[in-house]
């Protein structure tokens, strides 16, 4: 009976014994058609011991020596990773098939990617069933923990992700999880293990990554191109025990990527360390902001009178025809229209070195006037603008200087009254205008014949005080009307007086008086070859007419003495009609030229060979490129010379430490138009500039 019980019960605990372990063996999935479902994130355990030894295909590594158990997941796209690194007891492996139980197709395997535990990674296909079979090294059975996640690959998983780093600034990662990378080999193959991307800047010189000191055998490939299109720089695998590090010459603004892996399968969390000649990074600079006048189209309107404020900052490049000065940056642009009118324009820039040039026609065809530098420092452009013509001003910093500028833009319509140096007086109750030219000559009328005793003049003159001497080309004169010039003792129409002049015959006029308030007497002289040019000197009381063809060779044609004539006389050129009718004469090339400084009483009882006789000449007038200055009582002295545009600003100057009796001046970069050039102290000479 006893036996008989106990023989029950130990039969009873078999048999549920043989249930549970039933159980378990069925929960694990014995068989691949038995696979227990897993999902992401999911852990479980379980035992290879006492499960049955299965005829799976090698995936990787052999799966086919030891008793083995199955689960099964439907992939949705991610990354998976299953791993039996963590609470497993024994020598385990892990392999994973798609297709079906009766045709396993290998998708990955491993044994000991975790000491002597397995970890498995594999790119799911959304809706696919995969088998995970675990089992055992050899002959191995045990017990296991097994996880199943799912991995959302970081963004510098794939080149196009590589993340920026820089000099100096670790970064820590992680490879477990990645892909690998079909890169081939760089030094050293880089695509049999999962990888992850960065980047760096070269700043022209030698750059070292690092991964010395990460915690897996790692390796290194450091790529130069595009994702699309890598080349190779370099790689490294053990360069510091099973770590690797690399150093490369890193050329300025080239961009390099960095891909960090492993050796065979192997990943791990490692530690990304670049020193070196790294290149600035930073957000992309803003996008130029050019000014608004930045086109020839878009010129700004600049008015008469009205300084205005420019910038070339950010300016774009300008196909512009060279004008002076080579164009050779962006640059600002301008444009004005004026009656006719001698016009300055002068630009100032006190920081930067600035070039610019002034064209007319239109902005598709422009044709250069004149060109120059900075005028801050008194270069300045003097022209001719005509009535009704669009001129452009394009500014433009020299080489690649921007920056700000002053431009300015003055105006004198013409024709307009002459004025300073000159002084116009009517003599003698004479009528009519006397006004400058656009061109640079004078046209001087009058009215109303005078007498012997009483002049009737249009005059425009200078004081003269000591030794000196008035020249004038008369251009054209209306009938029965002179143009000459004179020395004169003040404004009276009785004044002593000496003055030639002429009707562009081949004889010319001169008229002598030497007693105040006295008769004049007059002289009709031979002149030969129908001279345009007439000058009176004056060297102590002693006046001498001359007469010129060219304004070069001239040929004395009268001379007297008139006693007793204070130091300072006015000088001058004039019109003179026969007729009660107004005649008009137009005069070019008006000069003066200065002697010696002011005395005071009777030029008779002067010792001139004790005295310095300055006298000043300038030719050719009208000049082209070059000025030759005659001034030979100036030789060996110091001595500067001024040129000044029609406007009185300074465009020229130049000085001598000990001039020459004559002295040749460069005035090439001068626009063409009316100058006034001024010796030391002299009184100042006119002339013009043609091109």
């Amino acid at each position: 009976m006893t036996q008989t019980n106990s023989f029950k019960i130990g039969f009873i605990c078999m048999l549920l014994m043989t249930v549970v372990f039933a159980g378990k063996l069925s929960a694990q999935g014995s068989t691949c058609a038995e696979a227990t479902q897993l999902s992401c994130g999911q852990t479980v355990t379980g035992t290879t011991s006492g499960a049955n030894t299965q005829a799976v295909p090698t995936c990787i590594t052999t799966l086919n020596t030891a008793p083995g158990v199955w689960y099964s997941f439907v992939g949705n796209g991610d990354l998976i990773s299953a791993t039996t690194c963590s609470g497993t007891s024994y020598d385990s492996k892990l392999g994973v098939f798609s297709g079906t139980c009766a045709a396993l197709v290998c998708v990955a395997g491993n044994d000991d990617a975790c000491g002597l535990q397995s970890t498995v990674t594999f790119q799911s296909v959304a809706g696919t069933n995969y088998f995970i079979y675990v089992t055992g090294f050899g002959s191995g059975a045990g017990n296991y923990t097994m996880t199943l996640t799912c991995i959302v690959p970081a963004a510098n998983d794939v080149c196009s992700g590589a993340i920026q780093v820089l000099c100096g600034t670790p970064v820590s990662g992680t490879t477990i999880g990645s892909g690998t990378d079909a890169v081939g080999t760089c030094v050293t193959s880089l695509n049999t293990a999962g990888g992850i991307w960065y980047k760096v800047q070269g700043g022209g010189g030698n750059i070292t990554a690092s991964l010395c000191g990460s915690g897996y055998d790692s390796k290194i490939g450091i790529f130069s191109g595009s994702c699309g299109a890598l080349v190779c720089v370099t790689g490294n695998d053990d360069f510091c025990g099973l770590q690797s590090q690399v150093t490369f010459n890193a050329t300025d603004g080239v961009e390099y990527y960095i891909l960090v892996t492993g050796f065979g399968a192997g990943t791990g969390n490692f530690t990304l360390n670049v020193t070196g000649a790294c290149g600035a990074v930073g957000p992309p600079p803003p996008p130029p902001n050019p000014p608004a006048n930045d086109s020839c189209s878009n010129s700004i309107v600049l008015e008469c009178g009205t300084p205005l404020t420019g910038t070339t900052v950010d300016a774009t490049a300008d196909v512009v025809p060279s004008c002076g000065p080579p164009v050779n940056g962006g640059g600002a642009w301008y444009s004005f229209t004026t009656v006719d009118a001698i016009v300055n324009l002068s630009v100032c820039a006190e920081d930067i070195a600035l070039n610019w040039g002034i064209y007319s026609g239109s902005c598709g065809a422009l044709s250069c006037i004149a060109g120059t530098f900075d005028g801050c420092t008194g270069e300045s452009i003097t022209f001719l603008a005509e009535e009704g013509v669009e001129y452009f001003v394009f500014v433009h910093g020299t080489e690649e200087a921007e920056g700000e500028f002053t431009i300015e833009l003055n105006c004198q319509p013409c024709p307009y009254p002459i004025s300073e140096p000159w002084t116009v007086s009517a003599i003698g109750g004479a009528t009519g205008y006397a006004q400058s030219e656009c061109d640079g000559t004078y046209t001087i009328s009058a009215t109303g014949a005078g007498s012997p005793t009483n002049d009737v003049i249009h005059l425009a003159h200078q004081q003269i005080c000591g030794d000196g001497s008035i020249t004038a080309k008369i251009n054209s004169f209306t009938k029965f009307t002179y143009g000459g010039v004179q020395f004169r003792d003040g404004t009276g129409a009785g004044a002593r007086k000496f003055a030639l002049m002429t009707q562009l015959g081949n004889r010319v006029l001169r008229e002598l008086r030497t007693v105040d308030g006295g008769a004049h007497s007059a002289s009709n002289l031979a002149a030969g070859r129908n001279p345009a040019w007439v000058r009176v000197s004056r060297s102590g009381n002693t006046f001498t007419g001359y007469v010129s063809v060219d304004g070069i060779n001239w040929t004395q044609v009268a001379q007297a003495t008139i006693a007793g004539m204070p130091s300072c006389l006015i000088a001058g050129f004039h019109t003179q009609s026969q007729l009660a009718d107004e005649g008009t004469v137009n005069f070019g090339n008006v000069t003066i030229s200065s002697g010696a400084a002011i005395f005071e009483g009777d030029f008779s009882n002067r010792n001139f060979e004790e005295t310095t006789a300055v006298a000043v000449e300038a030719y050719p007038n009208p000049a082209s490129n070059e000025l030759n200055i005659r001034m030979a009582d100036l030789q060996g002295s110091a001595v500067q010379v001024n040129v000044m545009n029609a406007l009185g600003q300074l465009v020229l100057q130049r000085r001598f430490d000990a001039v020459n009796e004559q002295e040749l001046l460069d005035i090439s970069k001068l626009s063409g138009g009316m100058y006034i050039l001024q010796v030391n102290n002299q009184l100042p000479l006119k002339f013009i500039i043609e091109k």
